[in-house]
């Protein structure tokens, strides 16, 4: 599996659109479109006790879960930020802070294990990164976690299993949060496995940037509302207009590609793409699409999706490789790639 799940909450106008893009948010958190690590979208809490939930393809008891995310808390709370949740809604680990920083481990069953020292300092953003060995056993589990590179918890001989489920499939984010001005914020949220071919190990401080189309590629079969293709879908994705221009079509077979923005500058490593669309059917019947990737000329699909009446946001469709020649991705291939869209029926 490898990726299993990424979300840099750029593309979210409010909280109703995240739960459309497949987040359970509690109330009390909200969306903030300006508020992330790098200036664009975040999780927003504005309590302690409230949590956005997220399923993702189940890793099995035995094997490995990674996960990480940029963090950013004032201080003003102890509080939960992340729990682990099996298949049958049974929590395998969690993290929670104190009001200096420090955090502090609970599995399933057992004692919880505390950091030396306080490694998140109030209003800083941090990376941190969480591997859970989930066990077969209550005994033979085990969770490190690292904040900015560093490993602050390392414990062996827990209990990450639960006799319920086959394993862990849910991820739910909390923050330490409180009344306006001091919430608290989690952004850059990337889940994966160890099967992958190289997003399978600690990754380092992680980005996720997000690009909208800039121009139009050679194909462009879908209708525009009004000037060219790309210009009915160049917004910023968190101020997508909806009906008020966008390109349609209702023939099988018909794409539409565009280029998009280049990457700010270049980084170490590139560990996949992720294509995201807002779409809806305008008709009676089924309407299915995908999200196409164009790489010198080497075409790959995502996954068919079925289409509501409403418009919401499609996720999930990675592509961890180059396909031209499957391949690691560079700067300078994703600057040249196509990203496009495709009626499937």
């Amino acid at each position: 599996m490898a990726l299993l799940f990424m979300d840099g909450f750029d593309c979210y106008a409010n909280t109703a659109q995240a739960a459309d893009g497949g987040w359970s948010p509690d109330t009390n958190c909200t969306i903030s479109t300006s508020g992330g690590r790098f200036g664009g979208g975040a999780l927003q809490f504005a309590a302690t006790s409230k949590q956005w939930t997220k399923t993702f393809p189940v890793v099995l008891y035995g094997a490995v879960v990674y996960f990480g995310f940029a963090y950013k808390h004032t201080g003003i709370a102890t509080a939960q930020m992340v729990r682990l949740v099996s298949d049958a809604n049974v929590v395998l680990s969690s993290l929670s802070h104190d009001a200096a920083g420090s955090i502090t481990l609970q599995p399933n069953t057992g004692a919880s294990t505390s950091e030396v020292g306080n490694s998140l300092t109030p209003g800083s953003w941090h990376w941190i990164e969480v591997k859970v060995t989930l066990g077969t056993t209550a005994a033979n589990g085990a969770v490190e976690v690292k904040v900015n590179g560093s490993t602050v918890i390392n414990a062996t001989s827990q209990d990450t299993n639960s006799t319920a489920g086959s394993g862990a499939g849910v991820i739910e984010l909390g923050a330490g949060g409180g009344a306006n001005p001091n919430e608290a914020y989690i952004d850059d949220v990337v889940i994966y496995d160890a099967t992958g071919t190289t997003v399978n190990d600690f990754l380092g401080d992680t980005k996720i940037t997000t690009h909208s189309p800039t121009a139009d590629a050679a194909t462009v079969d879908w209708t525009a509302s009004a000037g060219s293709d790309f210009q009915c879908v160049d917004e910023t994705p968190n101020a997508a207009n909806d009906d008020t221009d966008y390109i349609s079509s209702s023939t099988a077979g018909q794409e539409s590609r565009f280029a998009m923005g280049n990457l700010a500058a270049t980084p170490s490593a590139i560990h996949g793409v992720q294509v995201r669309y807002r779409a809806k059917k305008t008709d009676a019947g089924d309407r299915t699409m995908r999200a196409l990737i164009n790489s010198s000329a080497t075409e790959s699909t995502g996954n068919t999706r079925g289409l509501p009446t409403a418009y919401r946001w499609f996720y999930g469709d990675f592509f961890p490789r180059d396909p031209n020649g499957s391949v690691a991705w560079t700067d300078t291939t994703i600057n040249a790639l196509e990203v496009g869209v495709e009626v499937v029926s």
